[in-house]
């Protein structure tokens, strides 16, 4: 979940996954949570670039192609945002 209109998550992406679960536990759907494919790392920074250096290096992260702060994996496991 993300609000693309803000380029990152917000407690409305937070409160939509919620209510998802919810409806899908209502109708006997269980969660396989090692069945998910893709991890979201959201770092609250003060200075992005400052430590964009690291990540990219630990994790093989490239910049985000539609913002000027977030970085991402070039195959897909991992997308870091830096608010």
């Amino acid at each position: 979940m993300i609000s693309h209109d803000v380029h990152g998550k917000t407690q409305r992406d937070v409160d939509l996954a919620r209510r998802i679960s919810e409806l899908a536990a209502e109708r006997g759907m269980v969660a396989e949570p090692s069945a998910v494919s893709r991890v979201e790392v959201g770092l609250d920074t003060w200075d992005a670039e400052e430590i964009q250096p690291f990540w990219r290096a630990v994790l093989g992260l490239e910049p985000h192609p539609l913002t000027d702060i977030d970085l991402v994996d070039p195959d897909g496991r991992w997308c870091v945002d830096q608010r």
